[in-house]
């Protein structure tokens, strides 16, 4: 089940950048850059948008809210995963 949500989110990222924002390149050298340089505010961020998701689950409990939330978590999730192995397996973003 795993891979089938990794294939659908991906798939998701590849038409949102190339399709609907007719980008050349995936944000994922841009994002990973600015985890590295600028790693506390990145994560920050992130954190604030999980914490975001996370009451919009379990105290407002509208339940569209709550399915999107969801669906933000397991993205986040996702692109934390993904940020971490894209620069594992790039030498050139070794500070």
């Amino acid at each position: 089940m795993i891979g089938w949500v990794k294939k659908v989110i991906t798939a998701v990222y590849h038409w949102f950048c190339y399709w609907l924002l007719c980008r050349k390149e995936y944000f994922t050298p841009q994002l990973t850059r600015l985890m590295i340089h600028h790693g506390i505010f990145f994560w920050f961020f992130f954190y604030i948008i999980a914490g975001f998701c996370f009451y919009h689950i379990f105290i407002d409990q509208i339940f569209w809210k709550s399915l999107l939330c969801v669906a933000g978590l397991v993205g986040l999730s996702w692109l934390s995963d993904h940020l971490n192995d894209h620069a594992r397996n790039n030498p050139e973003y070794k500070d």
